[in-house]
């Protein structure tokens, strides 16, 4: 049961609904009895409640996490100096944090990813976004390798907002990112998830002022999700719309949005 909650706590981290993923880990953390298995479920609540916001409460949890005194090397889940630090000795976690020799290949990708991800939400929660963002390009590529193409799109998504707060990436490197994320975006069969990535590669195209760009991926989450979404929400999208078609020029369209968007408001 622990590992079904700690699996499906892990996917919906990797899709990014961390609401979800702290239930399931705080449940499978309940059940934990074993030393080892107690610190790595606190470690995968700590983690998701970073990514919540409440980067207090993930601290609570990490610190459960570390390993007690005698204990070797290869039973670390998380150093808390590190963390406190900025997470230097992270890398050596890394190695250590999932590892399986009887898993094959695609497994033991997709175990490195998530930690990837764990490890991109506590930059977040420390507000440093430059390493958040290449924690996050790590993930995407493991997700390759593990053929999650859903996990992919979302940590390559992660990664360009994460690269457009640090303001340490150069305009190509970003508009990269976004362009494997929305190439990934064509293998995903959820429509709401569809539609929510490109909703994302449209934010980030504008504020790259790529519009043109912008207004294709807006257009594409307005037809892929605009029945799943709330009015506030459609209406931003609409909105982004207009603004986008305004950024190019071409008022009238940019009206005809704008006057969508303000009858759903």
């Amino acid at each position: 049961e622990i590992q079904r909650l700690t699996r499906a706590g892990r996917r919906a981290l990797a899709l990014g609904d961390a609401r979800e993923a702290v239930g399931c880990f705080k449940k499978a953390l309940l059940l934990s009895k074993d030393t080892r298995l107690h610190r790595a479920c606190a470690f995968n609540l700590g983690a998701a409640y970073v990514e919540t916001r409440k980067p207090k409460k993930g601290l609570e949890f990490l610190l459960q996490s570390q390993p007690s005194e005698g204990e070797s090397e290869e039973d670390l889940y998380f150093n808390i100096g590190a963390a406190q630090e900025g997470l230097q000795d992270f890398p050596k976690v890394l190695e250590c944090f999932g590892k399986d020799a009887g898993h094959d290949r695609a497994a033991r990708a997709g175990s490195r990813a998530t930690t990837w991800v764990q490890m991109g939400c506590c930059y977040l929660g420390m507000r440093e976004p430059a390493r958040a963002a290449r924690c996050f390009l790590d993930a995407a590529q493991s997700y390759v390798v593990a053929s999650s193409p859903e996990a992919a799109a979302v940590a390559l998504s992660r990664a360009s907002g994460s690269m457009l707060k640090s303001h340490q990436f150069r305009v190509a490197e970003i508009a990269g990112v976004l362009a494997q994320c929305r190439s990934l975006c064509e293998s995903i069969a959820n429509p709401t998830l569809r539609g929510k990535l490109h909703n994302d590669i449209g934010l980030g195209y504008s504020r790259l002022h790529i519009f043109s760009l912008a207004a294709e991926s807006f257009e594409q989450a307005l037809a892929l999700c605009a029945g799943d979404m709330d009015r506030r929400g459609e209406a931003a999208l609409l909105q982004n719309l207009g603004a986008t078609h305004n950024a190019l020029r071409s008022f009238g369209t940019a009206l005809g949005w704008h006057r969508r968007a303000v009858a759903l408001y």
